[in-house]
């Protein structure tokens, strides 16, 4: 499920697309953290991810301010706590290799050619023409 913010046509019931994909970036992050821990046999006790954005929502569907502006993520800032018996160093490195080694963070931050083409229902049948 899904909405749009209180104001954009939606009653902020549930998280919006850019909620939706911060949040994967965290449990991206997590996850990746946690397994690099564990290919270093470093138990964790504890591993928060705090995630925080800014976002240009100002031009959203091409409506409202339609200056170059960058539209979404303008920011996103991320800390992580972590319990376990490595010293600091250790664990920024598990941070690090995790940032560095993540699809959902490598999604943002590197440019990615988008493909998108629309499709009728009668082309996704099959059907090319009048008699189908």
């Amino acid at each position: 499920m899904e909405d749009e913010l209180a104001g954009l046509d939606g009653e902020a019931v549930a998280p919006n697309a850019l909620e939706a994909l911060l949040a994967a970036f965290g449990s991206c992050l997590a996850v990746g953290i946690h397994a690099h821990a564990v290919a270093q046999r470093i138990p964790i006790r504890a591993l928060e991810v705090d995630l925080a954005s800014d976002i240009n929502k100002s031009a959203v569907w091409g409506s409202g301010n339609l200056s170059s502006r960058t539209i979404g993520f303008e920011a996103i800032r991320v800390s992580v706590r972590i319990e376990a018996d490595a010293s600091r160093m250790v664990l920024d490195g598990l941070v690090k290799h995790a940032v560095l080694w993540s699809p959902v963070a490598n999604t943002l931050h590197n440019p990615v050619h988008l493909d998108v083409t629309s499709v009728t229902a009668n082309e996704e049948a099959g059907q090319t023409g009048i008699l189908g």
